[in-house]
C-alpha cells in the first residue's frame, strides 16, 4: 500500500528543515569551530598566572568571540570566583550541531561537544561526540506540530538529552540486580508534545565518526606545554558506543489519552528530580567519572550537593514509570510502527 501524498504544510516543513541543513553544511568548518579558536583561547596567558579579574575579562572576551564565530550551537557558561582553596575558573560547554547524510534521503543530526575551561595557569579543552542523534523527519514534525518556535535545531537537540542518560542508569541498576533490562526504546517530553521512536543502540558509528574520535578526550594547555589523553567513557566498550536515535514528534492536539498521561508523568519526574536529571545529562559531556578533569568539572557545573539517596530515588521513580501500562503500550506502538515502515 503506497504512502499518502504530502500536504502543503508537510512540504513547507520539509523545505524549512532542508534549508537549515544546507545552511549548516555551508558554515561547517572541520568540526565546527573556527581555525584560530585555540589561539584565541590562549591569548593573555604568559609566564604569570591570571588573577580573578583577568580571568573574568578573559571569559567575557572568549564568550563574545564564540557568540560571533560559532553558529548552530548551545552554550553553557559557568564562572567561579576564588573560594577558599578552590581556584577561580570560567568554563564554556558548547554543543555544536553537525549534519551527516544517513542513507540516501535522510539526514542524521549529531553534535560535537567542546568544553573550554580557563584556569589561572592555563586552559583545558575537552572534546566529545554526543551519543544523541536526531533525524530530519523529527525536525520536520516539530515545525509542523509544535507550539512556539521549534526551528533552532541545536536547542532541540540539547533538550532531547533530558531523559536517556537516566534510562541507561536504570538499565544498569537492573542488570546489577540480576533483573531483565528494559527494551531499548523510549519516549521523551519536548515542548507541548512527545518525541517518539527513540531507541538506544550500540553502534560502531561507521560513516559518522570513528569510535575512538567519539569518546571524550582532554587537551591540557599550560606553561607553553600541551598534554593530551583520552578520558573515561562510560558509554563505550572500545569497539562500539551507545547511540541514541530520536525519530519523530507528536504535538499536544494529536496525543492519545495514554500519551497525555505519560507526558504529564514524565514532566513531573523531570521537575521533581531536576538536579539529578541535569547531573546525568552533563555526566557524559564532561566526563565526570574521570580524575582529575571530570571531577573538577563536576565541582564547577553541579551546584546542588547531590546525595547517593537522591540519585537512587530518582532512578527508582523512573523505573516505576517504565513499568506502567501507558509506557509499555507506547513502546509496543513504536515497535509496531517501525515494523510497518520497514515493510512499507
Amino acid at each position: 500500500m503506497g504512502r499518502s501524498p504530502k500536504t502543503v504544510e508537510a512540504l513547507r516543513a520539509q523545505e524549512l528543515v532542508s534549508s537549515s541543513i544546507r545552511d549548516l553544511n555551508s558554515k561547517l568548518k572541520g568540526h565546527g569551530l573556527p581555525e584560530d579558536v585555540l589561539i584565541r583561547a590562549l591569548e593573555g596567558y604568559d609566564a604569570t598566572e591570571l588573577s580573578w579579574p583577568g580571568l573574568r575579562a578573559k571569559g567575557l572576551e572568549f564568550g563574545e568571540y564564540i557568540s560571533a564565530q560559532v553558529s548552530d550551537c548551545t552554550v553553557r557558561k559557568i564562572s567561579r570566583r576564588p573560594i577558599g582553596r578552590k581556584p577561580p575558573a570560567v568554563s564554556f560547554n558548547i554543543l555544536r550541531l553537525m549534519a551527516t547524510p544517513l542513507r540516501a534521503a535522510e539526514t542524521l543530526f549529531g553534535a560535537y561537544i567542546y568544553t573550554f575551561t580557563f584556569w589561572p595557569s592555563g586552559v583545558w579543552l575537552i572534546t566529545a561526540f554526543d551519543p544523541l542523534f536526531t533525524t530530519d523527519h523529527l525536525h520536520q514534525r516539530l515545525v509542523q506540530r509544535a507550539a512556539g518556535d521549534p526551528r533552532s535545531l541545536a536547542k532541540t537537540h540539547d533538550s532531547l538529552s533530558i531523559l536517556w542518560p537516566a534510562l541507561l542508569e536504570v538499565d544498569q541498576r537492573r542488570r546489577l540486580r540480576g533483573l531483565p533490562t528494559g527494551r531499548p526504546h523510549f519516549v521523551t517530553p519536548l515542548n507541548d508534545g512527545l518525541v517518539l521512536g527513540c531507541e538506544l543502540q550500540r553502534n560502531d558509528f561507521a560513516g559518522v565518526v570513528e569510535v575512538a574520535q567519539a569518546s571524550p578526550k582532554v587537551m591540557d594547555l599550560r606553561n607553553g606545554a600541551v598534554f593530551e589523553r583520552p578520558l573515561v567513557d562510560r558509554y563505550c566498550n572500545g569497539r562500539e558506543r551507545v547511540m541514541v536515535v530520536a525519530r519523530t514528534y507528536v504535538g499536544e492536539k494529536d496525543l492519545k489519552d495514554g500519551q497525555r498521561r505519560l507526558k504529564r508523568v514524565l514532566e513531573r519526574f523531570v521537575h521533581r528530580h531536576r538536579p539529578v536529571v541535569e547531573y546525568l545529562q552533563l555526566r557524559p559531556r564532561l566526563a565526570f567519572d574521570d580524575v582529575p578533569y571530570g571531577r573538577d568539572h563536576f565541582k564547577l557545573y553541579v551546584h546542588h550537593k547531590l546525595s547517593r539517596d537522591e540519585i537512587l530515588n530518582a532512578l527508582s521513580d523512573l523505573e516505576e514509570i517504565t513499568l506502567t501500562t501507558d509506557w509499555v503500550n507506547e513502546i509496543d506502538r513504536n515497535l509496531e510502527n517501525q515494523k510497518k515502515r520497514r515493510h512499507a
